[in-house]
């Protein structure tokens, strides 16, 4: 009888018949009987269980795997076969691996976990990958690089990849604390600093990635500490040009460094805008700062910032003529506010550095 349903509907199609009618009390009895003479037939016939995995057609989409009738009766003959021991996973993720991409299962394999019928089984077959890369002597590097994380840092913090590769780099970690990694090394090898700071500082908004980001962020920071980078290093790494400055979003991830650095740096401390100084001259700065006064989206942030601009000017000894070039006061009429500060800023610099010293 198999031999002629065999010759009738093929191995693959009759696999199915016999997986749904073994589903059906009428037909069960005898599903279990076709389902007996199926194995036995591809015994005889030599069949491995990589040959019956493609004779069922279970090579042909990796997607719905776990949830494909044929896999039951294929992981049946591997049981008929003795070729799994006590270890269906281990042999089942062999397989696979012969057929399907890294990536591919992995994209599986972290859908899979996610619904409840298939979460037990995808878990441990997760497991069995994870060591099967970790047999074949695989870096986090090379598993990064294999689930294409490398590809673009945009989304990358929700890419369900990145769980899968995070819990393959502690693995990784905890068999070779002499080779161990940590995700922002991963990730400062392969992006830029002025594509990962800008993805960063978007994430800790979103309240899911929030967490990560602002750790991520953290450590990011003690990759610039490490290298010695500079506020003014970091500004330019940035790409924080003078034009839009105060309204650039990244201007909150610079400050933020700026804070970090000064307190790991307590003899080199400096403020923002002896920082801005450094990096800019003190006509394109004052010209900024004078421009961003009139709109009111920075009004209040420039005033500050010119604030400190005077101070910083005045404990420098900056002479009173400088600033009123810079102010370009003589342009001025009587009553504009930049005389009156100009006006203001010589009074305090006469009293700081010529009344006190007379």
């Amino acid at each position: 009888m198999i031999t002629s349903l065999t010759a009738r509907y093929g191995d693959e199609a009759l696999a199915k018949m016999i997986q749904a009618a073994s589903t059906v009390d009428k037909t069960k009895t005898l599903a279990k009987l076709l389902e007996a003479k199926q194995l036995e037939g591809w015994k005889t016939m030599g069949l491995s269980n990589n040959g019956v995995f493609k004779l069922l057609q279970l090579n042909r989409g990796v997607d719905n795997l776990l949830v494909n009738p044929n896999l039951s009766i294929w992981v049946k003959y591997m049981n008929y076969l003795g070729k799994n021991g006590h270890d269906d996973e281990a042999v089942m993720i062999k397989t696979f691996m012969a057929h399907y991409s890294d990536k591919a299962l992995s994209q599986m394999l972290t859908t899979a976990k996610k619904v409840p019928d298939t979460k037990v089984v995808a878990t441990k077959l997760q497991t069995e990958l994870l060591g099967a890369w970790q047999t074949s002597k695989k870096t986090p590097e090379d598993v990064f690089k294999l689930l294409q994380l490398d590809k673009a840092v945009d989304g990358i913090l929700t890419n369900p990849m990145l769980r899968t590769w995070m819990k393959y780099m502690d693995d990784f970690n905890l068999k070779n604390p002499d080779k161990e990694t940590t995700v922002i090394k991963t990730f400062m090898t392969h992006y830029s600093d002025d594509t990962l700071a800008p993805m960063l500082m978007m994430a800790k908004e979103v309240p899911a990635t929030n967490s990560i980001a602002t750790k991520l962020q953290s450590q990011l920071f003690d990759g610039w500490l490490i290298a010695a980078k500079s506020p003014e290093d970091v500004l330019m790494l940035l790409k924080l040009d003078l034009d839009g400055l105060l309204t650039n979003p990244m201007l909150n991830t610079w400050t933020k460094y700026l804070d970090v650095f000064n307190v790991r740096n307590p003899t080199s401390r400096e403020s923002m805008i002896e920082a801005l100084t450094k990096t800019y001259t003190d006509e394109a700065l004052t010209t900024m700062i004078m421009a961003a006064k009139g709109d009111q989206k920075t009004a209040k942030f420039a005033t500050d910032l010119q604030s400190a601009q005077l101070k910083n000017w005045l404990s420098k000894a900056v002479d009173q003529r400088t600033v009123f070039k810079l102010f370009d006061v003589k342009k001025t009429d009587a009553d504009n506010p930049y005389r009156a500060i100009w006006l203001q800023y010589v009074r305090d610099y006469n009293q700081k550095w010529v009344t006190n010293k007379t």
